[in-house]
């Protein structure tokens, strides 16, 4: 699929932890020698519950860490919804 974005440096995001179980996101995570892929979702979102069975198997795949971010969710809502759909994202602790 073309993309104007294709071979240009990712976006420079800093942004907050989801709550006391995560850590920020930084473009620290992006450098990490690994293959990147950075899911937006939302705990109201249909297309993302229908999705999770297909991040957890690429979360599973050697030298691949899946970050997740989340658009116009409340903490509490994004972690009760990952709770029940797993959450397959790269776990890292706060800095």
């Amino acid at each position: 699929m073309p993309s104007a974005l294709l071979n240009k440096p990712a976006p420079r995001l800093v942004l907050p932890a989801l709550d006391g179980g995560s850590a920020a996101f930084t473009p620290a995570d992006l450098a990490g020698g690994h293959v990147s892929v950075v899911n937006v979702f939302a705990s109201w979102c249909a297309p993302c519950r229908i999705e999770t069975d297909q991040l957890a198997a690429l979360a599973k795949l050697p030298g691949v860490a899946l970050y997740g971010l989340t658009q116009k969710d409340k903490p509490a809502a994004t972690r009760a919804f990952l709770n029940e759909v797993g959450n397959p994202f790269t776990p890292h602790r706060p800095r």
